[in-house]
């Protein structure tokens, strides 16, 4: 009786790592953070925020044609292991926009959730629970300091990198709000030159 249990929890315990070794094909990369596997699916790369590409009428992001072009380059047209976060099954690891996030690995074992934390072409993305949070603080710092991507010297300032992390943590009626405010100023307080 104890060979048949142990021989059924193995056999449970191999069928788990094979379903997380499935791989699958990236057919687009549609941004810096979001792809499509299979023709079909959307993943959100879970933890990151890359700029945005140019949205409903809405202008580009500094520094989004990079992040998009990056991430792009690493998966699109490459075949990928996807995991999901526990942390997320009660949001059935989807998103509000009903993209699906999950952890992206190449098959060399690069993690690129983290590499683009890393090398600064996206932000830390916190809204939503992950079990790579704490990892992730630490790369998007020495990111900030070695003024990698989006935080290269020429652009990184402390003060719009607070307003960046606000807009992040924001729902989508905050951001609405802040990106409104920040419309107003402009209007009202632009230097002149």
């Amino acid at each position: 009786m104890k060979k048949i249990f142990l021989s059924l929890l193995i056999l449970l315990f191999t069928s788990n790592l094979l379903a997380e070794e499935e791989r699958f094909f990236v057919s687009e990369v549609l941004d810096g953070n979001t792809l499509v596997i299979n023709n079909r699916k959307k993943i959100k790369l879970i933890g990151v925020s890359a700029p945005q590409l140019s949205l409903l009428n809405q202008p580009e992001m500094y520094f989004s044609q990079e992040a998009h072009q990056y991430l792009k380059n690493l998966v699109e047209n490459k075949e990928v292991k996807i995991k999901y976060d526990v942390n997320n099954e009660y949001f059935l690891h989807k998103d509000e926009y009903g993209r699906y996030l999950a952890y992206v690995h190449l098959l060399d074992g690069t993690f690129t959730n983290a590499e683009l934390i890393k090398l600064g072409y996206a932000i830390l993305d916190t809204r939503l629970p992950f079990i790579h949070s704490d990892s992730f603080i630490k790369y998007q710092q020495k990111a900030i300091e070695g003024q990698r991507g989006l935080w290269a010297e020429l652009h990184y300032n402390p003060e719009t990198s607070y307003i960046v992390k606000l807009h992040v943590d924001l729902n989508s009626e905050g951001q609405n709000l802040l990106k409104k405010y920040a419309e107003y100023l402009m209007a009202t307080y632009k230097k002149s030159d």
